[in-house]
C-alpha cells in the first residue's frame, strides 16, 4: 500500500497490479476517518468503526468466496439502494427502540438510547449489503433471487 508514492500507485493501477485486497485497504483507509471525524471523543465512534469494519470485512470475504471481482464497485454501488430502502423503516425502529429503552431504564439518557438504537441499524444494513454482494459474486449460471 502506497501512502506517499502516487506515481508508483498510478503505475500499479494502470497495470492492474492492485489486488482486491489492496483495494480494500485503500477503501478502509480512506473511509474510516470520515466516520470518526464528527465524534472523535465518543464511544459511539469506536463502536461504529468496529461495526463498520466487521460488516465490511464480512462483505469482502463473501465477495472473495464468490468470483472475487470488483468488490469496491459492488460495495459502493449496492450501498446506495440498500441504504435508501432500509433508512425509513430503520429510523422508525430506532425511534421506537429509543423510547422503549428510555421507558425501561429511566436513568438512561435519551442520547445514549438513541446511540444504541443507531448502532443496531448497522446490523440489517450490512446483512442486506452482504447478501447482495453474495448474489452478485455468484457464478452466472445460478439463479438470482429478488
Amino acid at each position: 500500500m502506497y501512502l506517499w508514492n502516487t506515481k508508483a500507485l498510478i503505475t500499479d493501477l494502470r497495470n492492474d497490479q492492485v489486488t482486491q485486497k489492496e483495494q480494500l485497504k485503500y477503501f478502509l483507509f480512506s473511509t474510516i476517518p470520515l466516520y470518526a471525524m464528527p465524534q472523535l471523543e465518543t464511544y459511539y465512534t469506536v463502536v461504529n468503526i468496529v461495526l463498520i469494519l466487521i460488516g465490511t470485512l464480512l462483505c469482502y470475504n463473501s465477495n472473495v468466496e464468490g468470483d472475487n471481482k470488483d468488490f469496491i464497485v459492488r460495495y459502493i454501488c449496492l450501498s446506495i439502494p440498500i441504504g435508501i430502502r432500509i433508512f425509513l423503516p430503520m429510523i422508525i425502529f430506532a425511534v421506537l427502540l429509543t423510547a422503549l429503552l428510555c421507558k425501561m431504564s429511566p436513568n438512561l439518557s435519551v442520547d445514549l438510547a438513541w446511540t444504541i438504537s443507531c448502532l443496531i441499524l448497522n446490523i440489517p444494513y450490512f446483512y442486506f449489503l452482504r447478501s447482495s454482494i453474495i448474489q452478485v459474486s455468484k457464478v452466472h449460471d445460478q439463479t438470482i433471487s429478488a
